[in-house]
């Protein structure tokens, strides 16, 4: 008798809140791929070597001065990196404070922050750019104003109009709802000013008449976690909230988009240095889709190693998890990207030790490395009839064996494995039952069917 057929949707959603022996149907995890339109998985695009800077610190790609990428790092330093990849150590003053580094461009000048004193970069060197302005995390740049949150404080500054350097004792706003200090700024494409604090978001706008340059119009009814992840999009704001939800907020109303990952989300152990994009009113834009890219560098991740990054596919409001590899301990680890910034019709991201990257879609490497060396598939999971025999500890001892040693599973497929193989156009090799790139393969392990997405060796 035929064996009816199993419909395997292998375009469903990465869903992380429901536990593997209650989830009927779903993935587990989509990791360094995405589903596009069609329903298809594609490999998310690596990371070409791009330039290199003579610095070993993690790089935040900034602003677009007079054609060229200006880029600072951890330790830092400021460099300026032409379309050619010739990199230029800026002379001057440094950006201190230890934090992110924060990017904002006028009409002739390149203004930086950190954490201590703003900096600013003109012509051939970098200076400090007022004794009058404050310390600040966070400086942004609207109609010939400069402004800037005060470390520790609940306001926030601004220059003279057009005088960049003049900031007047008088020339301050307190962003005071409720009384924390403020640890962001942020000014959307609409020309709205968000001021965030860790309870509260309040959206300030110019005013026009008058003497005083912004009035508050509301508060918004969410705080921010995590300083770094206010990014505008898709004709909202997105940021992780007080409750370590990623939420999509457009005036008064907030709404959460990790619903799918919450679960993660409520367990990590270690929100420093986290961020959100990274030019900071738009998202990743590359090879057809709309991303957000969310890394929390230094949580741990369900391999035991450290970081996480996800990325939010703003069409399909879906997500994905992105790794590279953990050579010494044969584990997925951070993804290597530490910023992006889209110029030259290209996206150029900053990586670790001074590298400088472009995310290219014709590309299935981490830098140097190898796809094949960044290879954290973990398995889509298609429950049997006897769903009460499955047992989660013997998959995921199973999944972890195979991931240290690199081994392939020597099963036998089944017809309806191999016709699914087909359909989805893997050329099926045999032997040690390889398939090409961006491609997946089926593998029967007790009551489960394991289907493994992504790279699995070279044809």
């Amino acid at each position: 008798m035929t064996q009816p057929w199993t419909p395997i949707p292998i375009d469903a959603p990465l869903n992380l809140n429901v536990d593997p022996l209650i989830l009927p149907k779903g993935a587990l995890a989509l990791e360094n791929c995405y589903i596009n339109e069609a329903a298809a998985h594609v490999r998310f695009p690596g990371l070409t070597p791009f330039a290199q800077l003579p610095d070993a610190g993690n790089v935040y790609v900034g602003a677009n001065y007079d054609g060229d990428l200006i880029c600072a790092t951890s330790l830092g330093r400021i460099y300026r990196v032409g379309e050619d990849a010739d990199v230029t150590a800026v002379q001057g003053a440094s950006v201190e404070g230890g934090n992110r580094v924060i990017f904002a461009g006028t009409e002739d000048r390149v203004v930086m922050a950190a954490g201590g004193p703003i900096v600013q970069y003109a012509e051939v060197q970098s200076s400090l750019l007022s004794p009058n302005a404050p310390l600040a995390s966070h400086v942004a740049f609207i109609d010939s104003y400069l402004i800037a949150n005060e470390i520790g404080s609940e306001r926030y500054h601004y220059s003279d109009p057009g005088d960049y350097t003049s900031w007047q004792p008088l020339n301050v706003e307190a962003a005071d709802s409720r009384p924390t200090d403020v640890s962001a700024l942020h000014v959307t494409p609409y020309r709205e000013v968000l001021i965030a604090a860790h309870d509260r978001i309040e959206q300030w706008e110019r005013l026009l008449t008058g003497d005083i340059p912004f009035f508050r119009r509301w508060t918004v009814g969410e705080g921010v976690r995590a300083p770094y992840t206010i990014v505008s999009a898709d004709n909202a704001a997105f940021c992780i909230n007080r409750d370590h939800e990623f939420i999509r907020f457009a005036g008064q109303a907030a709404q959460p988009a990790s619903v799918e990952i919450q679960k993660v989300l409520d367990a990590v152990d270690n929100w420093d240095g986290a961020w959100v994009g990274g030019h900071p009113d738009r998202a990743l834009t590359i090879a057809g889709q709309r991303f957000l890219l969310l890394q929390i560098p230094n949580a741990t991740n369900p391999y035991g190693t450290k970081g996480l990054t996800f990325a939010l596919d703003i069409r399909q409001k879906r997500w994905l998890n992105l790794y590279g590899w953990d050579v010494a301990r044969n584990l997925p680890a951070r993804w290597p990207g530490w910023s992006y910034r889209p110029i030259w019709d290209k996206v150029v991201g900053g990586g670790p030790a001074g590298a400088l990257y472009l995310l290219d879609p014709a590309n299935y490497t981490l830098g140097r490395r190898h796809a094949e060396d960044a290879r954290p598939h973990r398995p889509y999971v298609e429950r049997g009839r006897d769903q009460d025999r499955c047992r989660a500890h013997a998959v995921e001892a199973w999944r972890r064996a195979d991931l240290r040693a690199g081994a392939e599973v020597p099963l036998p497929l089944q017809p309806r494995q191999r016709a699914l193989v087909a359909l989805a156009g893997a050329r099926h090799r045999e032997g040690r039952r390889r398939f090409p790139l961006c491609a997946f393969r089926v593998v029967r392990h007790r009551d489960l069917l394991l289907v493994r997405m992504g790279n699995y060796g070279r044809m």
